[in-house]
């Protein structure tokens, strides 16, 4: 009984083994289907606010090291009381180019998008002398949706056939222009990414 236990896990460690050295071989990044979602806590340079998103992206590679890919951000919260936004909602769409090891997947990434940016009625702005005057937000001027840029970067390792781990930290830039005496607020902000992904070769199946 001894002896067969011996051998049945001899024989699944060689299957395991192979298995793993074949994955190893013919992983391939190309027509890889790339897919996740998380919570993404932000940091706003210019009101030094910290925000909670829900974010998602999803990403293809036509090529081994370049991929197209698109990302959406939900403001779910502010991490203090009377927060500057209301709303920060953003969708991008660009590319990104990788440098692979393995299963260990390095890139940089540049998005253009918009941010959907919401503030309340009254807010407690920061000019640049430093003051902090109350100025008051027509209801037409409290809400605008913004051109951002975002560039990024980021590392993936792919465990397993379908699933990975990720985390990624990335840069947007954009300018609320709301006040009526022609100030605005930067919404400059860092957001960081990570947690469990999905993939599926879809061009090596």
């Amino acid at each position: 009984m001894v002896r067969f236990l011996y051998l049945l896990c001899i024989s699944i460690f060689l299957k395991f083994s192979t298995s793993a050295q074949s994955d190893t071989i013919t992983f391939a990044y190309k027509g890889i289907l790339k897919a996740f979602g998380t919570i993404a806590p932000g940091y706003m340079l210019s009101t030094k606010e910290s925000y909670d998103y829900l974010s998602g992206a999803l990403e293809y590679y036509p090529e081994k090291r370049v991929g197209i890919r698109g990302d959406v951000f939900w403001l779910a919260g502010a991490q203090q009381n009377n927060s500057y936004f209301s709303a920060n909602n953003s969708i991008f769409f660009g590319g990104t180019y990788h440098f692979q090891s393995d299963r260990f997947d390095f890139y940089l990434g540049l998005e253009p998008g918009v941010n959907f940016t919401k503030i309340g009625t009254y807010l407690n702005a920061v000019n640049a002398q430093g003051n902090n005057p109350q100025v008051a937000l027509s209801s037409s001027q409290n809400f605008q949706i913004v051109p951002v840029i975002s560039p990024l970067s980021g590392a993936t390792f792919y465990f397993s056939r379908f699933f990975n781990f990720f985390v990624e930290v990335r840069y947007l830039q954009a300018t609320f222009y709301a006040y009526p005496d022609g100030r605005n607020i930067p919404l400059n902000e860092i957001r960081v990414s990570a947690g469990l992904g999905l993939h599926l070769n879809v061009f090596h199946p």
